[in-house]
């Protein structure tokens, strides 16, 4: 026919752009499923996997949320197909490296941590905060580190998590009481 339109198509142009904003965001999508997953291998994995969607579908993206979302969402996803394929038998991802466990069981009642150079107790403290957040509920988990550590708006939190703002508020409340009452009690570590 000679005066039909042919279907807009996008264009290789569209789709370099859309792969150059995809890449500005890589650092901050990779630093959230490496807390969502705890191995940065799984979470290179999981964020490719993520933008080879989000490439395969760019003309999907309408624009009702931030691109940065809507890359969280689909992350977030990413991430757990992949935890689902990994999950131990006892329903937890890692655990804490026993040495680390038995170390702080030994020490006393309010030790100060006595004859430990202070770069150890950093990296020991950031393996019992990582394996405390690892034990969260994946919902107050994802809000924790969205919000908390990526500095999401709880708007931006809302829509990767596809909840209400009101949502975020509570599962952050949880999270963050029960991620204190973990550590103060030890609790992940479990029984003796």
């Amino acid at each position: 026919m000679a005066g039909a339109q042919p279907e807009p198509q996008e264009s290789g142009a569209d789709l370099t752009a859309f792969a150059f904003q995809l890449e500005e965001l890589r650092p901050a999508a990779e630093r959230f499923a490496r807390r969502l997953l705890g191995h940065v291998h799984d979470a290179e994995e999981a964020v490719q996997d993520a933008f080879l969607r989000l490439l395969r579908a760019s003309d999907q993206f309408e624009g009702r949320s931030s691109l940065r979302t809507y890359v969280f969402a689909a992350v977030r996803n990413s991430c757990i197909d992949r935890r689902r394929k990994r999950v131990t038998k006892s329903g937890r991802l890692r655990e804490v490296n026993p040495e680390t466990t038995a170390f702080f069981r030994r020490l006393p009642q309010g030790s100060r941590f006595a004859g430990v150079s202070t770069q150890i107790r950093r990296r020991e403290s950031q393996e019992i905060v990582r394996a405390a957040i690892d034990s969260l509920p994946e919902r107050q988990r994802a809000c924790m580190i969205l919000r908390d550590l990526e500095g999401l708006a709880y708007r931006e939190v809302a829509d990767v998590l596809g909840i209400t703002a009101n949502h975020v508020g509570v599962l952050l409340y949880k999270a963050r009481n029960r991620l204190r009452t973990l550590i103060e009690e030890g609790d992940f570590f479990g029984g003796d």
